[in-house]
């Protein structure tokens, strides 16, 4: 029996790992500002979260502790990140708009 447990807290640090190292690529995807990569490796990343912490999985240890603060630290560098470029997005689009409506009135003037 406690075979089997060390079994599965062995595949539950494994998957704690793949989790950890998921969220790195995706925050670094998000630095870069690839976010066509972030979209699609974040679907992935929330299915190895439901996997991670689903059911009997989830056992309460100093490790699993480490690893939620750890994925939280970078979750939220990850939505700051989004954050900054969706207002660039919007400041950009605000600007753009501008320029169209300065060339509109400058045509109309011709």
């Amino acid at each position: 029996m406690s075979e089997l447990l060390e079994q599965e807290q062995s595949r539950q640090r494994f998957r704690l790992a793949s989790l950890l190292r998921s969220t790195e690529e995706v925050l670094h995807c998000a630095q870069m500002g690839d976010w066509e990569s972030v979209e699609k490796m974040e679907k992935q990343r929330q299915a190895e979260l439901v996997a991670c912490f689903s059911g009997d999985n989830a056992e309460a240890s100093p490790l699993i502790a480490e690893a939620l603060a750890t994925l939280l630290f970078m979750n939220n560098q990850i939505a700051d990140l989004v954050k900054q470029a969706k207002a660039e997005l919007v400041q950009e689009q605000q600007r753009m708009e501008s320029q169209k409506s300065a060339a509109t009135q400058y045509q109309d003037l011709i």
